[in-house]
């Protein structure tokens, strides 16, 4: 995961020119996603599964973020999912 989320952040920052308060806020909910996933043993892209994702979606939801938050976190690993299938990785 951390290779995936390293290359995505510096594409987000080198080639798309996002804000760097757009970069921080996807790097922090994309480490937020790798330690969930971690203590799931899980630490490769390829292992991640929908059923995965919903339960870390549920888990902020279970922490009491805001819609707001949460619904930043699904763009942040959407937009990551959607560049690595893009970059075939």
């Amino acid at each position: 995961m951390d290779y995936a989320i390293e290359v995505f952040v510096t594409y987000m920052r080198d080639v798309m020119k996002k804000s760097e308060n757009t970069i921080a806020s996807y790097a922090s909910d994309l480490s937020k996603l790798k330690k969930f996933l971690a203590e799931r043993d899980i630490t490769e892209v390829s292992e991640v599964k929908k059923s995965d994702l919903t339960d870390f979606i549920r888990s902020l939801e279970e922490k009491n973020f805001k819609a707001a938050t949460i619904c930043r976190n699904i763009a942040s690993i959407k937009a990551l999912f959607h560049y690595l299938e893009k970059e075939k990785m």
